[in-house]
């Protein structure tokens, strides 16, 4: 008995969260003549059920456009089913920069378990960095950097007054138990 409760303890010990798990990311967009945007995106994002996805649904955040804060921003990802070259559309929505990316496909498919694969609706963006191309109206290819990371969170480690409390816990039930074994089994052996 008693070795079954330390087993317990030790598994409740270990299963209290200790690191948090990043559900954004960081995104920075660096253009030729410098100009930097950081915004953030969801990891993963979901959508309407669809079939074919061409272009997946704009994702709308806010961000920074050369360190000045309150930009909002529309990117549209392209899935690679219809053109294979187009990696995004990334728009200031209220300062006036558009641009139509060019590059790898920096999206793909998050199949929930067991589901046929029209049913999907969820995307994983990857994570890294890329070089992308914009062409001005005279075919002038213009690069830009795109860097995605997963967001730095602080990890959530359990205070060690939580830990103490569920450890003297464990100790008393032990002892609760062990000092009533014996009557159990002298009531057990008389039946």
């Amino acid at each position: 008995m008693r070795n079954l409760l330390l087993k317990l303890l030790v598994l409740a010990a270990t299963s209290l969260p200790i690191a948090a798990h990043a559900d954004t990311l960081d995104a920075t967009l660096t253009g030729d003549s410098h100009t930097t945007f950081t915004f953030t995106l969801p990891s993963p994002y979901s959508f309407p059920d669809q079939l074919h996805l061409v272009t997946l649904p704009t994702i709308r955040t806010t961000g920074t456009a050369d360190g000045i804060s309150g930009h909002t921003f529309d990117i549209t990802f392209f899935s690679g089913i219809g053109s294979t070259s187009n990696s995004l559309n990334f728009d200031d929505v209220f300062s006036g920069p558009s641009f139509t990316l060019f590059g790898p496909v920096l999206v793909s498919p998050l199949l929930p378990t067991g589901a046929p694969p029209h049913q999907i609706d969820n995307a994983v963006i990857a994570t890294g960095s890329f070089v992308l191309t914009e062409f001005s109206p005279q075919g002038v290819p213009i690069k830009f950097n795109l860097t995605i990371t997963p967001q730095a969170t602080p990890a959530s480690t359990p205070e060690p007054s939580t830990l103490l409390l569920i450890g003297t816990g464990m100790l008393g039930l032990i002892g609760a138990i062990g000092r009533r074994l014996p009557t159990i089994r002298q009531r057990m052996a008389r039946v």
